[in-house]
Parts: structure tokens; C-alpha cells; sequence
């Protein structure tokens, strides 16, 4: 069975924010809480159609005629489970994926004037967090990050910084999906800022994610009597440019 789908996902949310930032002498000790943003988003579908054994069923233009309820009990009857695979993209559906409440933690500390550092550790409530089928159940736990950076002034008008980020999201195999998947993995970023007067700031940086590669072991996959293996993997280079101006 070949599935055609081409479907934009669109939706609004509130996020509360609350902090708290301490500083004295050397050191600064900042504490940030993100509230769960509640989002349910609809379907703006362009193409939804199954092709199986040569013939080409347009399911959008079914959707539209008989309603979405009554495409999914034909197609179960037709295709059983797999038509649960198209359920989330019919035409005007909508499904939550709210974003997880976050709790952040930072330290930093001057060593001169030139040189400081900083360390800070972000939880993400995954599992507090609805999407569609109550997918965040299969989490094991919410998404741990540790992070570390380090800023240098090489003078009045150049400043260079690294840093380093640790990310586990806590999964598993039934929560990984060919739509949608996430892996583990350590970033690396470089930056540096041009002082170019007193008013203009410029602001280049490269970072990268070193991705782990999930594999996912599948007994009578895809309906035979086979076993498989699937591996989820991607990678990622990622470049930022910025201005700050002091008004």
C-alpha cells in the first residue's frame, strides 16, 4: 500500500512564564519555569490518497463528501489497522501536541573581567505534555539537557564563545513513528560577536548535533512473518546571524 500525503498542521498557544535571576560579585544563578502550553492543532490537508493493488482511493475528497468518521470505519474495514495511519491528516482533524511545561537551572561565574562560564540543566515534562493517541505515555521519562559554555572578550570589539549541550528524551520503541521521531544527541557550537560601536552589536554562530541512531526491532513487520529493523537517524548544521542595538 503507497500513501500520498501532503498536510500542513496549524494551532496557537499561551505560554506563563515566571523567573527568578540573582546576582552578586562573580556569580549569577537564574531559575526559569515554562507552563505547558495547551495546542490542538488542525489539519489543512492538500493530499490524502491510498493506493493498493493498482487502485487509487482519494481519501480527502471521501473526508469531504461522507465526513471523516465514516472514511475511517470504510477504510478499517478495507485495510484494518492501517487505517489508523491516515486517521490524524484527514481534512479540518485535530489533534493536541501541547508544548511540555519547562524547568530551567543556570549558574554562572566571572573568572575576570574577559572570561566567564556558565552551566545550566533544562527538564522538560514530556509526559505531561498530551498528544495525539496519548503518545506521551510510551516516554520512559521527560527530556534532560545539560549544557556548558564558555565566553572570552579578546578585546573591546571582539568576543569568541563554545559550548556544549547533552540531550535524552527518555524513549522508547513504541513512542518512535516514521512521521515523527526524535534521537538523543551532543551539540558542539562556536560564536562570536563584533562590537561595532556603541550602539551595534553583531553576532555570528555555527553549532551541529551529533545524533544517536535509535533502532527499533520489529517482529512480523509490516504484516509478513519477517522480523526487521528500522533506524531512526538524522543530523543537522545549523548557522545564526544577529544584531543587537542599544537604543
Amino acid at each position: 500500500m503507497d500513501m500520498q500525503l501532503s498536510c500542513i498542521q496549524r494551532g496557537w498557544g499561551f505560554t506563563p512564564v515566571v523567573g527568578i535571576n540573582f546576582h552578586k560579585d562573580k556569580w549569577t544563578v537564574a531559575v526559569k519555569y515554562e507552563f505547558r502550553t495547551k495546542l490542538s492543532t488542525e489539519n489543512d490537508t492538500e493530499t490524502l490518497s491510498i493506493t493498493k493493488g493498482g487502485s487509487t482511493t482519494n481519501v480527502k475528497a471521501m473526508a469531504e463528501q461522507l465526513g471523516n468518521e465514516a472514511v475511517i470505519a470504510a477504510l478499517s474495514a478495507d485495510l484494518g489497522d492501517m487505517a489508523g495511519k491516515v486517521a490524524g491528516y484527514l481534512p479540518n482533524a485535530k489533534t493536541r501536541y501541547d508544548m511540555p511545561s519547562l524547568l530551567t537551572f543556570a549558574v554562572g561565574y566571572e573568572f575576570t573581567k574577559k572570561l566567564r562560564a556558565a552551566v545550566e540543566y533544562h527538564w522538560y515534562d514530556d509526559k505531561s505534555a498530551k498528544m495525539g493517541g496519548d503518545r506521551q505515555k510510551t516516554l520512559s521519562h521527560g527530556t534532560h539537557e545539560i549544557l556548558a559554555g564558555v565566553e572570552y572578550d579578546i578585546n573591546d570589539k571582539f568576543t569568541v564563545s563554545c559550548g556544549g549541550q547533552r540531550t535524552d528524551y527518555g524513549l522508547t520503541d513504541e513512542y518512535q513513528q516514521n512521521t515523527s521521531f526524535a534521537c538523543d544527541s551532543y551539540s558542539v557550537g562556536l560564536g562570536g560577536a563584533w562590537n561595532v560601536n556603541d550602539k551595534i552589536r553583531l553576532n555570528i554562530s555555527y553549532f551541529t548535533s551529533i545524533y544517536s541512531d535509535y533502532e527499533k526491532n520489529l517482529t512480523g513487520a509490516y504484516g509478513t512473518p519477517f522480523s526487521a529493523k528500522e533506524t531512526y537517524s538524522r543530523t543537522n548544521h545549523v548557522i545564526g546571524v544577529g544584531i543587537d542595538y542599544k537604543f
